[in-house]
């Protein structure tokens, strides 16, 4: 079988993203109107069933608002199609058929039962004002008939709408999980090649000034280099950072406390955690928080929050926990150490559970080292400020 060319492939596509992309019940509201005009063009016939009038359009505005709020819609449309199964039957009830809207509704939203309630109610419903008074057996069969292709009609249009939304959402997440991983990928090229290469530049260049250098130009030259590297260092590290912390457009997630709050309520909210836990917690900041980058502060915050997660993990409960974060002019330290429960595993669990952190940590050129200093497990990140 052929596949459809590019121009048609993209125009079904646009129309895929389209409909869910609509304002949630604005296909409920237009399709309810368009029945609603049935009965009102129909009044003048019907002058003396003002009730039966008035059902009708209470019904069609419970479908309307469907898309909003689908049960106490569907509710109050099945307690209205009761009410008009209570009325003569000598009438005609074009109003009804807007019960179809909010069967395809209710699919569309995955509500499978009361789809099916609202779908047997309607049928229900029809049998019985269509054949009062009794119609010839066939007319009646073949009216039935026809009624039950509309529902089915309308279970299949809700049922695809939800397939569309579904995978819409699960395209969305794709594109961005797709994104991301691009941009940590990129961060990470980023930080092994022209951040090392740079790094390595500043630190040969400040050697040969250790050295003694008489040459004023010379001299001019390497103070030229070293400030050039390190403004360098400073881009990379934003743009490593950038690629790491923005979300891509479109992206709907919310950001983590850790990334709102300031260091210093992070840090009481997860020694109020370990306390409750049963340890024995000990926490100190020197310096101010308030002077780090964004950047910083957030990468530190992600760092107390995977520590301390990982204490109460795999820590053992009512031993001693510090915590120091030390704010400088050059770098912020940030010191955990704590005492694992199971010896054995310790290395695997502390390396797995910072891997968030670590990340985060190295994209701004800092260090996270893990090491074992019995019987304590010591963790102790070093994140440099610039300058």
């Amino acid at each position: 079988m052929a596949s459809p060319s590019p121009d048609r492939r993209s125009l079904l596509e646009r129309w895929r993203l389209r409909l869910p992309a609509l304002p949630p019940g604005m296909v409920e509201v237009v399709c309810a109107s368009l029945v609603a005009l049935m009965p009102i063009l129909t009044y003048t016939q019907h002058k003396e069933d003002r009730l039966g009038f008035t059902l009708e359009l209470c019904l069609c505005l419970a479908a309307a608002v469907v898309g909003r709020w689908p049960m106490p819609a569907t509710l109050v449309a099945g307690l209205i199609m009761a009410a008009i199964l209570a009325l003569p039957m000598d009438q005609q009830r074009p109003g009804l058929l807007v019960a179809l809207v909010i069967v395809a509704s209710l699919g569309a939203k995955g509500l499978v039962w009361p789809r099916t309630m609202m779908a047997v109610w309607f049928v229900v419903l029809i049998v019985v004002t269509e054949n009062t008074p009794p119609q010839p057996t066939s007319k009646a069969v073949t009216g039935i008939i026809g009624y039950l292709v509309l529902v089915v009609f309308a279970v299949a249009i809700g049922e695809a709408i939800r397939r569309i939304s579904a995978e819409r959402a699960q395209s969305q997440v794709d594109r961005t999980v797709a994104v991301q991983a691009q941009r940590r990928s990129i961060a990470r090229d980023l930080h092994d090649t022209v951040a090392y290469a740079t790094t390595s530049i500043i630190l040969r260049a400040e050697q040969a000034k250790l050295r003694g250098v008489s040459d004023k130009e010379t001299l001019a030259d390497l103070d030229y280099i070293i400030n050039a590297g390190r403004n360098s260092m400073r881009d990379l590290r934003g743009m490593m950072e950038t690629l790491r912390r923005n979300e891509p457009e479109g992206a709907d997630s919310p950001r983590s406390p850790w990334q709102i709050a300031q260091l210093t309520d992070v840090l009481a909210e997860r020694t109020t955690e370990l306390r409750s836990h049963g340890f024995h917690v000990t926490s100190h900041i020197d310096g101010d928080p308030l002077t780090l980058p964004e950047s910083v502060r957030e990468a530190l915050g992600k760092v107390v929050v995977e520590a301390t997660s990982n204490m109460v993990k795999h820590g053992d409960p009512g031993s001693p926990v510090s915590i120091m974060v030390e704010v400088g002019d050059q770098d912020v330290e940030a010191v955990f150490i704590n005492r694992p429960s199971n010896a054995g595993s310790k290395v695997q669990s502390a390396q797995l559970g910072l891997v968030g952190a670590r990340e985060r940590v190295e994209a701004l050129g800092g260090e996270v080292h893990v090491a074992s200093e019995s019987p304590d497990w010591v963790v102790r990140v070093l994140i440099p400020l610039g300058g």
